[in-house]
């Protein structure tokens, strides 16, 4: 929480693992440029709560724990790469997160991923490949939208080739406005 930084510009491209990297850094504003060869992103903008503007994501990262959890000026997401695997509260307490596009298939934990994105609406296509199996005594999809979709006037229309798509939106809130579209 005594990061001074305000725009990251460049990292050298040999970065692998970014984990914790940035993590309360509250004064981050954009992100131009990742590293090519990051792998772990993990807890990395956490608690960046002034973040409103991410590059893309490397393609060849793979761990996204948590990696924008408590971005709360976060408002649309960065593309997700197909090599992502683990998006466990990834853009969990993102409130002001309105857009993702799309989840890719390689992912298999969306344990609270978007646990608290009360703004979250449009369209998102999910073809992660949960199948309701045990992590860490939850649910891979467990608290995946809790909490999320609830502002006054929004809707989320979810589809996609996950198997599981009606289980995933099941596990919102009742007032939740999400629904899916096959």
């Amino acid at each position: 929480r005594y990061c001074n930084i305000i725009n990251i510009e460049y990292l050298p491209n040999s970065i692998e693992n970014m984990q914790g990297a940035f993590y309360g850094c509250e004064k981050l504003k954009t992100v131009s440029k990742l590293p090519e060869n990051v792998k772990n992103l993990s807890w990395t903008f956490r608690g960046c709560t002034s973040l409103v503007d991410v590059c893309d994501i490397p393609n060849n990262t793979t761990n996204l724990e948590a990696t924008f959890f408590e971005c709360s000026n976060l408002i649309i997401a960065p593309n997700i790469p197909e090599s992502a695997t683990n998006m466990h509260a990834t853009f969990s307490m993102c409130t002001s997160l309105t857009t993702v596009k799309r989840i890719p298939s390689n992912v298999n934990n969306l344990i609270n991923t978007f646990n608290n994105c009360t703004n979250l609406q449009g369209e998102l296509k999910i073809d992660a490949n949960v199948t309701g199996q045990m992590i860490d005594g939850q649910k891979d999809y467990q608290g995946c939208f809790w909490q999320a979709c609830t502002a006054e006037g929004i809707q989320l229309k979810i589809s996609g080739n996950c198997a599981i798509l009606d289980e995933i939106v099941g596990s919102a809130n009742s007032d939740s406005n999400i629904s899916v579209s096959k």
